[in-house]
C-alpha cells in the first residue's frame, strides 16, 4: 500500500454492499467470457476501493520521515500543513478528505524537525536552556572544549497548546555529545505520539463516507509489532442504503497485516473484509439469510475484483493502493 509520509503513517477499513450498475457503465475487457465492468460503475465496488485506500493511510505509523513544520502552519512533506487543530490533511483523488491528528497522552502534538535540525535539516541543534528561543540556539557543529553544559536537544514533536517540545534530551558533558547516537535514538523512540486519529469524510463514486479511526502507536510499527487500529463509521450509498462499519485491525510497516472490518447494511446484508499478512484482502457479502452473494479479492498492489455471484458480473478494481 502507498505510504503517506510523516511517520509514513497509515489505516482503516473495507467492505460494502450494494446493487445496481447504472446506465453509464465503463466496460473493460480484462477478463473474457465473463460480464465485466469497472469498479466505478458499482456503488459497492467503489466503496470497497475507497475503504481499501483508507486502510493504507495508517501504514508505517511511527516511522520517522523528513517533514519539518516548525510550528502549526508550516509544511510537512507529503502531509502538507497542520491546521489550527493540529490536523494534517490528505485529499484523495477519489474525493475523500483524510485528516490525521497525533496525541501524546492527552496533548495534541505536531511534527517539528526544525527544532532539533534547523531549516536545512543538515545540522543538529543544541539549546542552552529548555526553550526554542532563537537566542538559545547553538549549532552542534560549533560545540568546542570551552562550551558550557548542560545543553538540550528538543523532541521532534511540540504540543499544540503552547508550541513547546514534548520533551528535552540533556547533554551534560562533551563526552555525552561525543557518544550521542545511542542515547538520542532512545530519546527519539520514546518521545513521539502514542496515538493517532484518522477521520475520513467526503465523496466516493456513488456515495459518501464518514469514518473515524483511532490507532495506538507502537513507536515504529512493524509487521511483527503492529499498531492496533479500531474505529467505526458509515458509508451512505447514493440510493440511500447505509452501511455501518466496525474496524479492528493491526497495521505493520506498510499497511494492515491482520484484522477485520465488518458491516451491517440498513437493508439487512452483512459483510466481512479480512486483511492478510501479505497485504492482500479477501471478503464476502452475505444476504439476510446468510447466503454469500458476493466475494472480494484485492492484492497488496491495489488490484482485484468484486464478484456478484447472483448476476455473474465481475467488477475490476484498480488503483486502490
Amino acid at each position: 500500500m502507498k505510504k503517506f509520509s510523516l511517520f509514513l503513517i497509515s489505516i482503516l477499513i473495507g467492505v460494502i454492499f450494494s446493487s445496481g450498475c447504472g446506465k453509464n457503465e465503463k466496460k473493460t475487457s480484462l477478463l473474457t467470457g465473463t460480464s465485466v465492468d469497472s469498479y466505478e460503475s458499482s456503488p459497492m465496488a467503489s466503496a470497497v476501493v475507497a475503504l481499501f485506500k483508507a486502510a493504507g493511510t495508517g501504514a508505517g505509523a511511527g516511522t520517522t520521515s523528513y517533514g519539518a513544520p516548525a510550528k502549526v502552519g508550516t509544511k510537512m512533506q507529503e502531509l502538507g500543513e497542520a491546521d489550527a487543530e493540529g490536523k494534517y490533511t490528505i485529499i484523495d483523488p477519489m474525493g475523500m478528505t483524510i485528516k490525521i491528528q497525533f496525541k501524546k497522552g492527552t496533548d495534541v502534538v505536531y511534527f517539528n524537525l526544525e527544532g532539533p535540525f534547523g531549516t536545512s535539516l543538515s545540522n543538529l541543534y543544541l539549546y542552552a536552556s529548555q526553550s526554542l528561543s532563537e537566542t538559545d540556539k547553538i549549532l552542534a557543529s560549533s560545540i568546542g572544549l570551552t562550551t558550557t553544559f548542560p545543553r538540550y536537544i528538543p523532541a521532534m514533536f511540540c504540543k499544540l497548546s503552547d508550541n513547546t517540545p514534548i520533551a528535552w534530551h540533556p547533554i551534560s558533558s562533551l563526552a555525552d555529545l561525543q557518544n550521542l547516537s545511542s542515547g538520542l535514538l532512545t530519546f527519539i523512540q520514546s518521545n513521539f505520539p502514542d496515538s493517532m486519529t484518522n477521520t475520513v469524510t467526503g465523496n466516493i463514486p456513488r456515495g459518501t463516507i464518514n469514518l473515524t479511526l483511532n490507532t495506538t502507536m507502537t513507536q515504529k510499527a512493524t509487521d511483527a509489532n503492529p499498531a492496533h487500529m479500531t474505529g467505526s463509521g458509515t458509508i451512505t450509498l447514493h440510493m440511500g442504503q447505509v452501511l455501518s462499519v466496525i474496524v479492528d485491525m493491526y497495521v505493520g510497516a506498510n499497511g494492515p497485516v491482520s484484522g477485520t472490518q465488518t458491516f451491517t447494511s440498513s437493508t439487512g446484508e452483512t459483510g466481512t473484509l479480512t486483511f492478510h499478512s501479505d497485504g492482500s484482502v479477501s471478503g464476502v457479502v452475505k444476504s439476510t439469510d446468510g447466503t454469500t452473494v458476493a466475494t472480494i479479492k484485492i492484492s497488496a498492489d491495489g488490484t482485484g475484483t468484486y464478484t456478484d455471484i447472483a448476476t455473474g458480473k465481475t467488477y475490476i478494481i484498480t488503483g486502490a493502493a
